[in-house]
């Protein structure tokens, strides 16, 4: 009896600091796509690095955060999108088309296209282990009127700030980096992306030279804004 062990991994951490996405001998260009108001069509490239074929299977999942900024992803069939079947031989290269149905809403649409690997027959001799890799390719519909905006509420306790980032534009944002104005700064993040109409709560450790500036400020960098929050500290907020 062959023993394989089928694995994806998605790898959306990757997908926020590369072009291109390389792993398990295949690549995937570009790493998101955004549809402006005028935009109609778009493509992804589907590189095989490898020495063997590699045949990968294509879906669509609508992208959904919970109240607490959770994702969710349900199956769609809201983008146009082909071929959902590829197969390349080593060193080659295909593409996917991909586009937005209808007329834009009011609120820009979130979407993951996933590109996974399949299993070749015959691939693998007996106690291989199959790694098969999926990629998910952040997809954004915008809507006709691009409004981005945010609220956020900073709050102290014991050597921590706790802020609360509420996206009340109909855009999503990415988070990039918060500075603070001593100028420590942070570029990881428990979240990533903020879908509109969500809310997600980012805490940060106080620098405590934080606490003897005279007016300190949390500068928060999204993609499509940024932010200076100024901060109402006293001596001790910055120790735990």
């Amino acid at each position: 009896m062959n023993l394989i062990t089928k694995i994806k991994a998605g790898f959306a951490g990757l997908l926020f600091f590369t072009a291109t996405v390389q792993a398990a001998g295949f690549g995937v260009s570009p790493v998101r796509v955004d549809f402006s108001p005028q935009d109609r069509a778009s493509a992804i490239t589907v590189t095989n690095n490898g020495d063997a074929i590699l045949r990968v299977a294509v879906s669509l999942k609508a992208w959904q955060q919970d109240a607490a900024g959770k994702d969710q992803y349900t199956p769609s069939d809201a983008l146009v999108y082909f071929p959902r079947q590829l197969e390349l031989a080593p060193g080659s290269s295909k593409v996917i088309r991909l586009g937005p149905k209808g007329e834009r809403g009011a609120q820009e649409q979130a979407f993951r296209l996933y590109v996974s690997e399949q299993p070749v027959a015959g691939a693998n001799r007996q106690g291989q282990v199959a790694m098969l890799v999926s990629f998910g390719v952040p997809v954004f519909v915008q809507p006709q009127q691009p409004a981005p905006s945010a609220r956020v509420t900073p709050g102290v306790a014991k050597g921590r700030l706790d802020v609360r980032v509420e996206n009340d534009g109909n855009m999503t944002l990415k988070i990039k980096q918060a500075t603070f104005s001593d100028g420590t700064s942070v570029d990881r993040f428990d979240n990533w992306y903020l879908l509109p109409g969500v809310a997600h709560d980012y805490g940060f450790q106080l620098p405590e030279a934080l606490c003897r500036q005279p007016k300190p400020v949390l500068t928060l960098v999204f993609d499509r804004k940024t932010l200076a929050v100024p901060l109402s500290l006293t001596a001790g907020d910055c120790k735990a």
